[in-house]
């Protein structure tokens, strides 16, 4: 802290061995170097610290507010394939293979025409298309949360 204060009161301070060559005779000694700040007295270079650290404040805040809002916004869509995915595997897959048996029932009864049919079991495939789509999701949102829980930024 000492040194800290001695460097804003002396910005300039050398200290250290001599050695001058004059009229065929060395001299040795110590050598003292200071300058005095007569109209710098420090302020400028603190100020400049202090921005400096200021910044590098505001960065870090930013980083990190940026961190949470990923991981949160990550969390919530994982959340929401996850819970969009059991509803579409434990309610509408069952409720549309329900659809195609009971269509080939009455087909098998003469009561609807095998375009029906076609048509229950087209959407049985599409049900099952978006199952597999958002088990896909699921996953790559899973991967982007546990990637950036280790430490890692994706953009």
């Amino acid at each position: 802290r000492s040194i800290d204060t001695a460097k804003l009161v002396f910005p300039q301070f050398d200290i250290g061995p001599l050695a001058q060559f004059q009229e065929n005779v060395w001299f040795y000694g110590p050598a003292f170097n200071i300058a005095l700040p007569i109209f710098d007295i420090g302020k400028a270079s603190s100020y400049k610290a202090q921005a400096k650290i200021r910044r590098q404040w505001d960065l870090y805040s930013d980083l990190a507010l940026h961190i949470r809002t990923r991981a949160r916004a990550l969390s919530i869509a994982l959340l929401n394939t996850f819970s969009t995915a059991q509803h579409v595997q434990n309610t509408v897959l069952p409720l549309a293979k329900e659809c195609v048996h009971q269509t080939l029932l009455l087909h098998n009864a003469l009561q609807v025409g095998i375009f029906d049919v076609l048509l229950a079991k087209k959407q049985e495939l599409e049900d099952e298309i978006t199952l597999t789509g958002l088990s896909r999701d699921y996953w790559i949102e899973k991967g982007q949360l546990d990637t950036l829980l280790k430490g890692y930024m994706l953009p």
